[in-house]
């Protein structure tokens, strides 16, 4: 007779809800595929795709007690346990499926082995018997049975944990969850330790020559009426004498979203197969994906959601019927898709999660703060992971030359990829020297520099002060060097044009004349002339005619400018002598001569009217600069420490005068 088993197939990720029909370990759901124990390994091609896989262990055989007291009592063995989690399959593939076997039962054999991929043996003699462990159920990539895969772990995708048997005394422990569980102690030896269970990285403990719980597979005893450890990721012990073994471990390490439970505790799903074999059931999901462009989602952004779904397709957030939509979530949202994938003709609903992430708290710090002209500054991010500056560099730091306070900023990218920016100010230093502004002179003047604005200074030509008086002969640039109040080195420069005197020739018609005659002053070499004398104080003009009336030297000064403004001074003299009358003249004509003439300071005075009186020598100025007496007719005269140029000698007496011009050449 075929035994029927309906069975409600559920995943609360994948919101899928399948029918699966099993008759005689054969499945007839469109999507559903069942392995039953078979005592051996089973193979599946998997095509790519999503899947559900439910796996569960083994039970363990009883333990019996066989006295006349208790005849053929039974000691129940452990429940498999449940494992469950879905995956998927990128390319196709194989599986390789163990349902484990259940445990013997003690009160039926001479000897109690364990069940199938794992279990371990119990200890039975002619009345007090233990159960045989239960195998695990394993799914793999790999083929074997599940110890011969303690080399090639990631091999595995999902074990469900084996119940171990149960003592004579004392009930096996239950398989599943991340450990398996470990019996109590009985009442009527409590002395006694039952087997412990597997854990995620080694076998049970084991009690009283029990061996071999480890990897796959379930401890054995050799000690009377225990029960054999369950099978599992590690399996369980046998304990002491009389009592149960430890269950078989769970593993999910191989699957997403993934329980494991032993009987009791949450999660725990009971074996459609009564049998107490294990049983394995691989459900193909509804094909349908979601995923998003960026997740976490950075605060403010927004995100392309996309699904795999082709018809029937609705979303959460939006109307569109579109396989992808933007959204700007501004917290933590889940949203929901709806359709039918490509790959199956079912509907389901998948969601994602978007979580927020702040945006980074971007801070930039710059040193020095404040800048000197010329120097450079570096700025330093902080708060991102990576950082672009506005001056079109990237790093932590960047280095910057502004001449004037300019504004930075800073875009930091976190870990997440979220970008956000921060501005920094770099400021320069203002201050500055002043000087006084470019300026036109004559040759020979002077010009006073001042600048201001630093605490000390050192101009061009070597002076540390902040004024210098200078009088260039040439168009000269002075530069200044001064240290503010922030230590910055400032600098100016002022431009001095220097143009050249003009070359002025003054000149007389005669040198000589009587009083009451007229002379004729003359200048060339300038633009303008100013002429200043005794006898009408000022005048103007290249020339200027002037009546003598007294008989002495006169000097005259003429001062003439330039185009460009500049002036310069020259002296030009006419000796005025009385002349009374033309007899006189003719007398004073030849009375006095002076030889020779010109000289070099060395000549002789001749008088032939005068042999005594006196010898005066006048600069042109009428300055009397020499005096010597006349002795005699001749009378020599030294003037060789006086310098070069046109002097008058006066030869007189208390009755007469003679002047004649004299030219000392050296």
């Amino acid at each position: 007779m075929k035994t029927k088993i309906y069975k409600l197939v559920s995943s609360a990720k994948q919101g899928l809800y399948a029918l699966t029909l099993l008759v005689s370990g054969t499945a007839y759901s469109q999507n559903t595929f069942t392995f039953t124990y078979s005592g051996n390994q089973q193979t599946m091609a998997i095509p790519a795709g999503p899947y559900q896989i439910e796996v569960w262990g083994a039970s363990g055989g009883l333990g019996n007690i066989n006295s006349g007291s208790v005849p053929n009592s039974q000691i129940a063995g452990g429940v498999g346990g449940y494992s469950s989690g879905t995956i998927t399959v990128n390319a196709p593939t194989t599986w390789y499926i163990n349902v484990g076997g259940k445990g013997s039962d003690g009160f039926l054999n001479t000897t109690a082995p364990g069940g199938y991929n794992g279990g371990g043996d119990g200890s039975v003699n002619s009345t007090h018997r233990g159960g045989g462990g239960g195998g695990a159920t394993h799914v793999a990539s790999a083929t074997g049975i599940l110890s011969s895969l303690s080399g090639n772990q990631s091999a595995v995708v999902i074990v469900g944990g084996a119940g171990a048997g149960g003592g004579n005394q004392s009930i096996g422990g239950d398989g599943g969850g991340l450990n398996g569980i470990q019996p109590p102690t009985t009442t009527q030896f409590s002395n006694r330790t039952a087997g412990g269970g597997g854990s995620q990285t080694a076998g049970g403990a084991c009690y009283t020559s029990g061996f071999g719980a480890g990897f796959g597979q379930g401890g054995t005893t050799i000690q009377n009426l225990a029960g054999g450890g369950g099978g599992g990721w590690y399996g369980g012990c046998s304990g002491d004498n009389s009592t149960g073994g430890g269950g078989g471990s769970g593993y999910i390490g191989g699957v997403s979203n993934g329980t494991t439970a032993a009987f009791g505790q949450p999660g725990f799903v009971p074996n459609p197969d009564v049998s107490g074999n294990g049983l394995v059931i691989i459900t193909k999901l509804c094909d349908v994906t979601i995923g998003s462009s960026s997740n976490p989602v950075c605060q403010g952004s927004s995100v392309t959601l996309t699904t795999s779904a082709v018809t029937t397709l609705s979303w959460s957030a939006s109307v569109s019927t579109a396989s992808s939509i933007v959204v700007t979530p501004t917290s933590n949202t889940t949203y929901y898709v709806t359709g039918i994938g490509s790959n199956n003709n079912c509907v389901t609903t998948v969601a994602i999660n978007l979580s927020m992430t702040p945006l980074p708290n971007i801070s930039s710090m710059v040193n020095p703060p404040l800048l000197c002209v010329g120097n450079s500054a570096t700025l330093t991010g902080q708060g991102a992971n990576t950082y672009t500056w506005s001056n079109l560099t990237s790093g932590l730091t960047t280095a910057v030359s502004p001449s004037v306070t300019t504004t930075y900023t800073a875009s930091g990218t976190d870990g997440f990829g979220c970008v956000n920016s921060n501005t920094v100010s770099v400021v320069v230093n203002s201050n500055s020297i002043s000087v006084p502004a470019a300026t036109t002179i004559c040759r020979g003047s002077l010009v006073n520099l001042t600048a201001s604005g630093a605490v000390s200074y050192i101009w061009s030509n070597g002076i540390p002060l902040s004024g210098i008086l200078v009088s260039p002969t040439v168009s000269t640039v002075y530069s200044v060097i001064g240290i503010d109040v922030n230590n910055c080195s400032l600098s100016n420069a002022v431009s001095i044009t220097v143009n050249d005197l003009p070359n002025v020739f003054p000149s007389t018609d005669k040198d000589i004349i009587c009083k009451k005659e007229s002379v004729v002053l003359s200048a060339t070499g300038a633009n303008t002339y100013a002429w200043s004398n005794p006898i009408t104080g000022s005048s103007t003009g290249a020339s200027v005619t002037l009546t003598l009336n007294i008989d002495v030297p006169y000097l005259f000064t003429v001062v003439g400018t330039g185009s460009n403004g500049c002036s310069k001074t020259a002296t030009v003299s006419v000796d005025v002598q009385k002349c009374a009358g033309v007899n006189e003249l003719s007398e004073q004509n030849t009375f006095v001569s002076v030889y020779p003439n010109p000289n070099n300071g060395l000549f002789t005075v001749e008088s032939k009217q005068i042999s005594s009186g006196t010898i005066e020598i006048m600069d042109l100025s009428g300055k009397i600069i020499f005096t010597e007496t006349v002795r005699g007719n001749t009378t020599q005269v030294n003037m060789g420490d006086y310098a070069a140029g046109i002097y008058f000698v006066k030869v007189k007496n208390e009755t007469s005068f003679e002047v004649i011009k004299l030219i000392k050449n050296q």
